[in-house]
């Protein structure tokens, strides 16, 4: 009998990336933007496949014509088919978390610090959103009486208790 082991490349990297903008309207844009881009990757890249006799296409005009209309200019090809991969992405406030399982975060953190963001990249296996927390802490505050420091924080609609 005869066992073998061996190891592959395959790997969920099941990753985290927290971007902290410097207000919330920042985060609003980065989150439109991300969102711009992960709708139109599939017709963006579909058209730029590679073949046999042109394994490295160039991309096309309305490649260019969209990268021009969102204002970021700098993505690659192969970056903007990274939108079309698996990814959720959860706005609170002036931040954003956005969960994959892939390797490939290049776009992503371009599109992030294209809008002003400082960003953060954890393992998914060791994480906890700290969004409740925040959360939980401004409900406390508010149902206290008071109001965070931070007029950008978005308000809550709490209804009492009574």
């Amino acid at each position: 009998m005869r066992i073998w082991q061996g190891y592959g490349s395959e790997h969920s990297y099941s990753m985290v990336l927290v971007g902290r903008f410097a207000n919330i309207e920042k985060a609003r844009t980065a989150e439109s933007l991300i969102n711009k881009l992960s709708k139109a990757a599939d017709s963006l890249v579909s058209a730029q496949k590679p073949t046999w006799h042109d394994p490295s296409p160039l991309p096309d005009e309305s490649f260019w014509t969209f990268l021009r209309e969102i204002g970021l200019f700098d993505l690659t090809l192969g970056e903007v088919e990274q939108f079309g991969y698996d990814h959720t992405i959860t706005r609170k406030a002036d931040r954003i978390e956005i969960s994959t399982d892939e390797g490939d975060i290049q776009g992503l953190l371009k599109a992030m610090i294209s809008g002003g963001a400082r960003v953060e990249i954890y393992s998914r296996h060791d994480w906890e959103s700290s969004l409740v927390d925040e959360l939980t802490e401004e409900v406390n505050h508010l149902r206290a009486g008071m109001l965070p420091d931070d007029d950008e924080h978005e308000r809550l609609s709490i209804p009492s208790e009574d």
